[in-house]
């Protein structure tokens, strides 16, 4: 009996299959290291951009993939004025490169609802995995002074907190968004919530926080119009974000130790969130000594920290490498995704740039994959909502 493969579902399926896998690794890369290595990632890049291009050979170009590629360009550019040496530069490069193929790949050409409806789902469960994980395995983060942050550990390995809170803030945004917008699966969105705000609150992380502090505000404030999610009222809105805010309040009184307690609401001793203020300073003054086009790449280095140079802003770096324009040509797409999803009413996009860009205030994330994976599935949502005028459900009608 011969067995007939069907090419045009086989080809969209395996390229769901390897993507699924890349949004696992996004989440667990960094405790899995120890058995595959700190490359693979950057295999399974290639493997779908070189798969990709067999696939849809007519790969386009839309303007927010342009505008990356100017500032990936204008930043490889400024090695030539830069004072570093090769392994500054070739430390990020790879990961870089790596990550504007991928936006490249993945924003060139148009996506089924199923595959679409799927990242959002992979991206869902991994986020609740990893705040279940979270509290089961949690450990002090041994890269602090103070044992008050409490991480997921697995294998000896751990992540920095902020990386852990976007992470699990994915997981929060899209509960709450299903539940306020969707109207759907309330019980199993309320466990979600519950499980990865309790993880988020243990990592002490500010920036996640403040995350979910801005998207619950929005959810208010923001009109519900589109044509696959249903009309609530803003009194029904409200009573879901006090019922979540009690259920984080009774958490926080009940399970939360004390010393993570005092890191996140004690602001008498708040030094600037662990010595930022300080280096954000420092920053700026590099800033100041060559603002149009920055020192070069690695030039927040001259802020003078030593081994631990990172300036904990993803912007502000980004002004000591690059200066004024390459800021510029880095920010023009964000900035154009956030109006676009404004001026489309695609809540659901504007909430997941919040996940991506809050904690990239508080972290040097140009090389994170949360920041990247929330701008490149923005554009992919809003390429897909230009097209057929629909934003893309979390639940479909028949899972309600």
């Amino acid at each position: 009996m011969k067995i007939r493969i069907n090419k045009v579902e086989l080809i969209p399926n395996i390229l769901q299959f390897l993507f699924g896998i890349y949004i696992f690794l996004s989440y667990f890369e960094t405790y899995l290291t120890k058995f595959i290595g700190s490359t693979t990632k950057f295999y399974l890049l290639g493997l779908i951009f070189v798969y990709v291009l067999i696939y849809e050979f007519d790969i386009y170009l839309n303007k927010y993939s342009i505008m990356f590629i100017s500032w990936f360009l204008f930043k490889c550019s400024s090695i030539l004025w830069s004072n570093m040496s090769n392994t500054d530069v070739s430390t990020h490069f790879l990961s870089q490169i790596g990550m504007v193929l991928f936006l490249i790949t993945m924003t060139g050409y148009h996506h089924s609802l199923k595959f679409l409806n799927y990242i959002l789902k992979a991206n869902y469960w991994c986020s609740f995995l990893f705040g279940i994980l979270s509290i089961i395995f949690k450990d002090a983060y041994i890269s602090e002074v103070y044992a008050t942050r409490q991480v997921l550990t697995l294998f000896g390995l751990q992540n920095d907190p902020n990386n852990c809170a976007a992470f699990l803030c994915v997981g929060l945004m899209i509960a709450l968004y299903s539940m306020l917008y969707e109207q759907k699966k309330y019980i199993l969105n309320f466990l979600v919530m519950g499980v990865n705000l309790f993880a988020l609150l243990l990592t002490t992380s500010r920036a996640g926080l403040v995350s979910i502090g801005v998207i619950a505000v929005l959810t208010v404030l923001l009109p519900v119009q589109s044509e696959n999610s249903k009309s609530v009222k803003n009194v029904k809105r409200l009573l879901i974000i006090i019922m979540v805010a009690l259920v984080a309040i009774y958490i926080v009184l009940n399970y939360l130790p004390q010393d993570s307690f005092l890191r996140l609401f004690d602001f008498k001793d708040y030094e600037g969130g662990s010595g930022r203020t300080q280096r954000w300073n420092a920053a700026l003054d590099v800033f100041k000594n060559s603002p149009i086009v920055g020192g070069g790449w690695g030039g927040y280095k001259l802020a003078g920290f030593g081994s631990s140079s990172a300036i904990h802003n993803t912007f502000l770096t980004s002004l000591c490498d690059c200066g004024i324009i390459g800021t510029i040509l880095l920010l023009a797409p964000i900035g154009g995704l956030m109006f676009e999803a404004v001026k489309r009413k695609n809540n659901f996009v504007l909430f997941l740039l919040i996940c991506g860009l809050v904690p990239s205030f508080f972290i040097d994330a140009i090389n994170k994959r949360f920041f990247w994976n929330a701008i490149v599935i923005s554009i992919m949502l809003i390429n897909y909502q230009k097209r057929t005028g629909k934003i893309v459900p979390i639940w479909k009608e028949d899972e309600g």
